[in-house]
């Protein structure tokens, strides 16, 4: 039962692992007297409790483990109980009571020669010290843990002491050193291959950094933390679509057995229809017609509407949830600001926060249109509409953007494609350009350069042109993003163009107004994207 909960704590799923546990310390307490048992299902309950960051509830189920532990006589389980307890009450505000049982976690790890553990203890002791503000004690057992940590020889222990120093340097106005420090620990866990490691030392570099006053390299610092939690947890978010669609399968299989007994109807349908007579054969045969025509686009109605859901779940796990992580860090930061009274800070993350909201409200607008478009809700207002107007209000939008990041972007427009005009609407064409400039910005390399332009087109049409000069796309990658492939195999391309809705909102949008979207491209040679639309 305890092998479930812990299953149940590795999936997050904390409901499930409680009630386990709890199962199991009833099932142990029943024999009367103190059990392994029992003491694990306390620590289980402890460690749920501090993983939903709920240490005052963690708190009690750790006094009765370390009542349990006191009961087996077991030494290992005593000192795993001091420390347990310890980190409990400091988290929750009790430092002195906490700093009593550090002390005797730290003396018995100390006597069994685990310099690993004793090193984690010592770390434990300063952070308790920091939430105090009491500095120099805190740094005297970062340097001890630092010292009981090599002498271990533990690479994780080295980085743990090493991060916790560069933070507690950084705080007492060393900010060199204490940049150093964490740098060097970060270098360590990438070493060593310490995934755990390098993520927790992700998380505390924007912290140092600005404590240093290096807001820039804070911001940055920032950033590549999203970008790493979002990669670490993209595994939780993998199994989360996995349930998903396992769930969604069996709405599949229920469809199925639905449709499978509507076939058998229709095989009775035949029967009957053979026993009638030529008399009444021709007016069955268009009645089996109609209601094999109507199985048929029941199914296909299903098939596109699974690979809605597909789609959405993808866009809403991967480019939903990157701007919107990126929120807490940089409020974090901003307070810290405010704290020191650094305004001359705030600009950069003003900019920061700004440009992630935006990316959210670009996303929103483009999940509900494109699901406006699956629906046939979409509704289209054409208009004469000037290509230059439109390309020169998103040239002008997108310039900032490619300023900061040191990328060009260019406007090109001639005398005899200044005046060209489409049959269009207005606000869809917009979406189209920006969703173009935007995708082509986004993956650029630094120094590259992303063109607009127009151009006549025979047959009454015009196009609007986006290319860049970018890394570029295989054929395969081309063809998911063409629709040649299964929607659901654009998400293989994410790691060069995003699984987002961009492109494909772009094409429903040039063709809900009589016109299409084509790509070409080769590795190497960067993207075009050309819309073609009915001319004025």
């Amino acid at each position: 039962m305890l092998r479930q909960a812990d299953n149940a704590v590795s999936r997050a799923d904390y409901p499930t692992a409680t009630r386990l546990a709890h199962r199991a310390l009833r099932a142990s307490r029943r024999l009367g007297s103190a059990t392994e048992t029992e003491l694990m299902g306390l620590r289980l309950l402890t460690g749920v409790a501090f993983s939903r960051s709920a240490p005052a509830e963690a708190t009690p189920y750790a006094r009765q483990a370390l009542a349990v532990a006191q009961q087996l006589g077991d030494s290992a389980h005593l000192i795993t109980a001091y420390d347990n307890l310890g980190n409990c009450l400091s988290e929750s505000g009790h430092h002195r009571e906490a700093d009593q049982w550090l002390q005797r976690s730290r003396a018995g790890y100390q006597r069994l020669g685990d310099y690993g553990h004793e090193s984690i203890a010592l770390v434990n002791l300063a952070v308790n010290e920091l939430y105090q503000h009491h500095l120099p004690p805190a740094r005297a057992y970062i340097e001890a843990a630092l010292l009981a940590a090599r002498r271990g020889g533990d690479s994780t222990d080295v980085a743990n002491a090493l991060t916790s120093r560069g933070r507690i340097r950084a705080e007492q106005g060393e900010g060199a050193a204490g940049i150093a420090d964490a740098e060097r620990a970060l270098r360590l866990a990438q070493a060593s291959g310490l995934t755990e490691m390098v993520q927790y030392v992700r998380n505390t570099l924007p912290e140092v950094y600005e404590q240093a006053g290096r807001p820039h390299d804070a911001l940055v610092a920032e950033r590549l933390k999203t970008a790493l939690n979002d990669s670490v947890n993209s595994r939780e978010v993998q199994r989360q679509l996995a349930d998903l669609a396992t769930r969604y399968r069996v709405e599949q299989r229920e469809a199925r057995i639905r449709e499978l007994s509507q076939a058998k109807k229709l095989a009775e349908l035949r029967v009957w229809l053979l026993l009638s007579g030529l008399g009444l054969g021709l007016a069955g045969a268009a009645v089996f017609g109609r209601q094999y025509r109507r199985l048929r686009r029941t199914q296909q109605e299903l098939a596109a509407a699974t690979r809605t859901k597909d789609r959405l779940y993808s866009v809403v796990a991967h480019d939903l949830r990157s701007p919107i992580a990126s929120f807490p860090g940089l409020l974090d930061l901003l307070r810290r600001y405010r704290d020191r009274s650094a305004t001359h800070d705030f600009d950069g993350l003003l900019t920061e926060m700004r440009d992630a909201s935006e990316q959210v409200a670009r996303l929103l607008e483009n999940l509900l249109q494109w699901a406006a478009g699956q629906h046939g809700e979409l509704t289209v207002r054409p208009e004469p509409l000037l290509l230059r107007d439109v390309l020169t209000e998103v040239a002008a939008l997108y310039a900032p953007t490619a300023e900061a990041t040191g990328k060009h972007l260019q406007l090109t427009l001639s005398a005899e494609t200044a005046p060209l005009s489409a049959h269009a609407d207005r606000q869809m064409t917009r979406a189209i350009v920006r969703n173009l400039t935007d995708n082509a910005l986004k993956y650029l390399p630094v120094g590259g350069t992303v063109q607009l332009r127009a151009a006549d087109a025979p047959m009454g049409m015009v196009q609007i042109i986006v290319s860049d000069d970018g890394p570029g796309l295989t054929g395969a990658q081309l063809a998911a993003y063409a629709g040649a492939a299964d929607p659901a195999s654009a998400a293989t391309t994410a790691t060069v163009r995003g699984t987002g809705l961009g492109l494909p909102l772009c094409r429903l949008l040039a063709e809900r107004q009589g016109g299409k979207l084509h790509l070409t491209s080769a590795p190497g040679q960067g993207l075009t994207a050309i819309v073609t639309l009915p001319a004025s």
